[in-house]
């Protein structure tokens, strides 16, 4: 990765929390834990992984991960890193426009880099927490009740317990 552009992420990472946190918190919730003020102490250390993430160069060669379906779409984590990744790409843009710096040669491939990262952390992060879902037996997600498939429907399973609301 182009040192420019690493050093100027870096001068415009507290922006970059807050565009996050404005954009987290313009969503709607999608279970308790979505809740933005259970999720914006995390950022910080999101962010440092994203940045460690950043500057390993060994890790250019891994292929891209994409992030992990959640076959019951509660998992809280999913919006947190889809408000990430825009607002990382919104200071990549329009913050001093970082990304002029970069060879034109190399922008494309830089970008992908730097949107690969955060892809990487959000697909553990994801991923782990999809591995304690509380819907998940026998290595598979299901729901408890099969009655009730509350995720298809788009509710929350959180207000559920074998399929009658609490």
């Amino acid at each position: 990765m182009q040192t420019a552009l690493l050093e100027s992420l870096k001068a415009h990472r507290s922006n970059l929390r807050t565009r996050w946190e404005h954009k987290l918190r313009a969503l709607p919730p999608s279970s308790p834990l979505a809740e933005p003020d259970a999720l914006v102490h995390l950022m910080d250390w999101t962010l440092e992984n994203f940045f460690q993430e950043l500057t390993h160069k060994a890790r250019r060669t891994q292929r891209h991960q994409s992030t992990p379906p959640c076959p019951c779409g509660m998992n809280p984590l999913i919006a947190y890193f889809v408000t990430a990744e825009d607002a990382l790409l919104e200071i990549i843009f329009t913050e001093e426009k970082p990304w002029l710096a970069l060879d034109p040669a190399n922008r494309e491939t830089e970008l992908a880099w730097v949107r690969g990262c955060m892809q990487r952390v959000a697909a553990r992060e994801i991923g782990a927490f999809c591995s304690v879902c509380r819907h998940r037996k026998d290595g598979h997600h299901q729901h408890e009740s099969p009655d009730v498939d509350i995720a298809a429907k788009g509710g929350c399973p959180n207000t559920h317990l074998g399929g009658k609301a609490v």
